[in-house]
């Protein structure tokens, strides 16, 4: 495949590929609904990206809404709570997916903050209160350097940018404040 052809350059091999494989992770034909919620995902974001932290919020906010990580993470927990569903596929669809965004390189802000949204699915603890980054944050001298530098990364992504996320990695109102866990 072309420079010009590949999926970081052209938008619509990247939703034809997101869509190729929505259809082959279930034994199930997706709907219209899920077909059309990959196509304005690759479009918002391909339209709306920003370039710089001094983007409006709301278009960041709008944009993150629009991310490929919004769409995985909310299925992947919706589908946990469904009574007939596979936990071990669900966990193990969700890790193939997240690896996918991961091993893409980060090349706007959106994009970190999409990992900082990763960041804080992946280490909120089970107490939950506060959630990722505050609870490394809040133990100060009782978490290693490398733990606590990493959350205070994160946590400066979420206050530059203003953006406050719940223990799931799930993207909170705007006046919400900072990370919080859900209720």
């Amino acid at each position: 495949m072309s420079k010009q052809s590949s999926p970081e350059t052209n938008p619509a091999i990247a939703a034809a590929q997101s869509i190729a494989t929505l259809i082959n992770r279930s034994p199930r034909t997706p709907t219209i609904a899920e077909m059309a919620a990959v196509i304005a995902a690759h479009t918002k974001a391909t339209r709306a990206a920003t370039r710089a932290p001094c983007e409006d919020p709301a278009t960041l906010r709008d944009t993150y809404l629009a991310s490929d990580w919004h769409r995985i993470l909310t299925g992947y927990l919706d589908a946990l709570q469904r009574p007939e569903n596979n936990v071990a596929a669900t966990h193990t669809r969700f890790g193939a997916d997240t690896n996918a965004i991961l091993a893409k390189p980060v090349r706007t802000w959106d994009d970190l903050i999409v990992r900082a949204a990763i960041a804080i699915h992946f280490n909120t603890t089970l107490s939950f209160d506060p959630a990722y980054p505050d609870n490394v944050i809040a133990a100060n001298s009782c978490i290693h350097f490398d733990d606590r530098s990493l959350a205070h990364v994160v946590r400066g992504i979420l206050d530059l940018f203003r953006l406050t996320f719940d223990n799931d990695g799930r993207l909170l109102p705007a006046d919400a404040g900072r990370t919080k866990s859900s209720a």
